[in-house]
Parts: structure tokens; C-alpha cells; sequence
């Protein structure tokens, strides 16, 4: 094998990690390696590190690239905390020292990138680089729908209702052009029915849970290739874990195939509380 195609399966390899700063478990991804500066993602609101796939593959060449799940999100902890751009900070600092990077570079979008810049109130000394893609925290303007979000009541009435059949509709419209980075959400979680029973707990009556991800394949090198724990899950086994956890008003299906080897199919589960 050459030193081309190393590197490249370097970069393409993603382990999967978690620390518990602070009393909350904290969960990012890492791929890549060589002498550059490690680079810190810092996805934005309501997202998670899987957002950086595509993107941290190809950052990923000579350097370290870490992704981490914000609080909140992803597989990370969802403590009972204020959640302000300040906490996150901190945390996310703590997090830096006790994984001990050194001197590194971030990048941060939105959300992230208004977290990006509070991080240099506390590790100043440890950022090489800062870079921002459409930061939070910059200037007076507020988006509609944020401005529409923040009035009493709207997203706790409006929000879990909707996201069940918006992303039914976007799953069956478009799952056939998701990457397979972006059709894992469980794949990397030691244990999947309890994430799901976790979720039927955190969701208020009337939520909704959305899972979009593998159905059952036996392409084995997924494991070494991307620190997968599970190649995928069947329909059967979804509709159970959803139907122990609580979960009605269940909907399983699958979305998609790709026509080249080995013939990935995207599975679409939902069920409401």
C-alpha cells in the first residue's frame, strides 16, 4: 500500500471518545494525525459533531482534527444547566485541559463560533488560530425564526411537533444523497436501546423521536474504518427498542439504497411519546 493511500485511510478512519468534565460525560470524535497543530469543531445550535464529516476528513491531512458533541448534543450529556455561551466555554476549556492538546487551532460555525471566541477568555494562551464560519455572538441581528423561537411557548408547543413529519418529509425527499457519516447517530453508542430510552425520558408528551441511520449491512471494515460498535440496525429491532422505550404512533422504513457496493440502505424510524 503506498503512503498516499495510508494517509488517506488515516484521514478517513474516526474514533470515538467520551471524558466526564465537571459531572458531564462529553463526547467528540477524532481523525487524522501528524506533526500540524491539533484542530478543535465546534458545531452550531441544535446540531452535532457529525455536521464536520465531510469537512474534517479533509482538514484531517498531517494534523489531529477533533470533534466534539457541545452539551446538549449528540452523545453528550443534556445536564440541567443554563446552557449559556459562558458554561458551554468553560466547560469546553476544562474539557482542552484535561485532554491536554497543547496548542491547537479551532473552528467554529455559529453557536460554536460564538463558544470559539469565549474560549479565549479562559485558554487564550493555548489557541494558535481562530477561525469562524457565520459566528453567533457578532452584531445585533437575530434571524426570524430565532426571533419567532424565543417567544413564549412557541417552541415548547410547536417545536417537537413538527420535527417528526418535517424530517419524515426530508428523509423520503432526500436520505439518497445524505453521506454515510451523516446516517449514524447510533452507530458509535455503547448502548443503543438505552439512548433511546433516554430520549423517551428528556422528551415532553407529545415529542417525538427521529432516527435516521443504517439498516443491518455486513460490511465488516466499517468497524476499523469508522469505530462503528454496530453495522446498523434491522426494522425489527428499531420497532422494539421504540416500543419498549414508550414510544407510540411508531413509523419504521427504509428511505434509500445506494447503487454502489457495499449497498448501504438508510432506515427511517419515528415514534411519538
Amino acid at each position: 500500500m503506498s503512503n498516499e493511500s495510508r494517509e488517506t485511510r488515516a484521514q478517513l478512519r474516526t474514533s470515538s471518545f467520551y471524558a466526564t468534565v465537571d459531572g458531564v460525560r462529553l463526547h467528540w470524535t477524532e481523525r487524522g494525525a501528524g506533526p500540524g497543530p491539533p484542530l478543535l469543531l465546534l458545531h452550531g445550535l441544535a446540531d452535532s459533531q457529525h455536521t464536520w464529516s465531510i469537512v474534517g476528513s479533509r482538514l484531517a491531512s498531517g494534523r489531529r482534527v477533533l470533534s466534539l458533541d457541545l452539551p446538549g448534543c449528540g452523545l453528550s450529556d443534556r445536564p440541567d444547566a443554563n446552557y449559556t455561551i459562558d458554561w458551554q466555554a468553560r466547560l469546553v476549556a476544562r474539557w482542552i485541559d484535561g485532554i491536554g492538546i497543547g496548542t491547537f487551532d479551532v473552528l467554529g460555525h455559529s453557536f460554536g463560533g460564538g463558544v470559539a471566541l469565549w474560549l479565549l477568555l479562559y485558554v487564550a494562551h493555548s489557541i494558535r488560530k481562530l477561525a469562524l464560519i457565520a459566528p453567533g455572538g457578532l452584531g445585533d441581528e437575530v434571524a426570524p425564526l430565532l426571533r419567532l423561537a424565543a417567544v413564549v411557548g412557541v417552541w415548547e408547543r410547536g417545536g417537537q411537533w413538527l420535527m417528526g413529519p418535517l424530517t419524515g418529509v426530508l428523509a423520503h425527499r432526500y436520505g439518497h444523497v445524505l453521506t454515510r457519516a451523516e446516517r449514524q447517530a447510533l452507530h458509535h453508542a455503547p448502548h443503543t436501546e438505552r439512548a433511546i430510552a433516554s430520549a423517551h425520558r428528556i422528551l415532553k408528551k407529545g415529542g417525538r423521536l427521529v432516527i435516521l441511520d443504517l439498516l443491518s449491512h455486513r460490511f465488516e471494515r466499517a468497524r476499523e474504518l469508522c469505530a462503528d460498535q454496530w453495522l446498523g440496525f434491522s426494522e425489527v429491532q428499531l420497532h422494539q427498542w421504540l416500543e419498549e422505550a414508550g414510544f407510540g404512533k411508531l413509523e419504521v422504513t427504509v428511505v434509500s439504497r445506494e447503487k454502489e457496493s457495499p449497498h448501504f440502505q438508510t432506515v427511517f424510524a419515528t415514534g411519538s411519546k
